[in-house]
């Protein structure tokens, strides 16, 4: 009897989870703000994992190890979530202009094409490109910097412009970076989310089923 009453809690719990989601898409209704709905749905995700523990025990069978696999993937997820949601706009901050993570990739293009139409204006700056273009910002940095001194004042201020492009890149990729893992995280804790739920409503039919075929 209590494994059907700590299995109907978690069901619950899981059901509230998800709305989570559903009150991020309707922010205009008046339900609580989403700070508070953040900090309940942390609270009843461990809340979950002691009810999940009590209720599950040590997984048999194949469906069960599938089950608690999901069940633990969702979690991580979820905490993995949650840490990046409370570091990375810190991060984004500390970089300055907010940038939309749609339009990076334009303008990112859009820069690569200035530094190449001013790489052909100088041999020296050029090859510097070259060279440079598929290493880390911080290595072209360095690099430039002793290029610099070797360059007279023309190809030192073309020089200086491109550093300029690069430096602008160089912060949008992080920007790119950054946003990615808050986009990305979200394609696969909800899919996940969604997959446990399915793997539950299974496993209660099983349950019922195999109850009720009992002698």
């Amino acid at each position: 009897m209590m494994s059907y009453l700590t299995g109907w809690v978690l069901l619950a719990v899981m059901l509230v989870l998800t709305l989570f989601n559903a009150r991020k898409k309707l922010p205009f209704l008046p339900m609580l703000s989403a700070r508070v709905w953040l900090v309940s749905h942390i609270a009843l995700g461990f809340f979950s994992a002691a009810i999940f523990v009590w209720h599950a025990g040590w997984p048999h069978g194949w469906f069960n190890w599938l089950l608690t696999a999901v069940y633990a993937a969702v979690m991580i997820s979820g905490v993995v979530g949650w840490i990046w949601s409370r570091t990375i706009p810190r991060q984004l901050t500390a970089l300055g202009e907010e940038v939309i993570w749609e339009t990076i990739p334009a303008r990112r293009a859009q820069l690569r094409a200035q530094a190449e139409a001013m790489a052909i204006t100088s041999p020296v700056v050029g090859r510097f490109y070259l060279e440079n273009l598929s290493g880390s910002w911080t290595d072209a940095e360095r690099n430039l910097r002793v290029l610099r001194d070797t360059l007279g004042e023309t190809e030192r201020a073309l020089a200086d412009r491109l550093a300029a492009i690069l430096r602008e890149d160089a912060l949008l990729a992080t920007h790119y970076r950054l946003q990615g893992r808050l986009k990305g995280w979200l394609f696969v804790h909800i899919p996940l989310t969604y997959a446990l739920l399915v793997l539950t409503a299974a496993h209660v039919i099983v349950v019922y089923a195999f109850s009720r075929g009992a002698p």
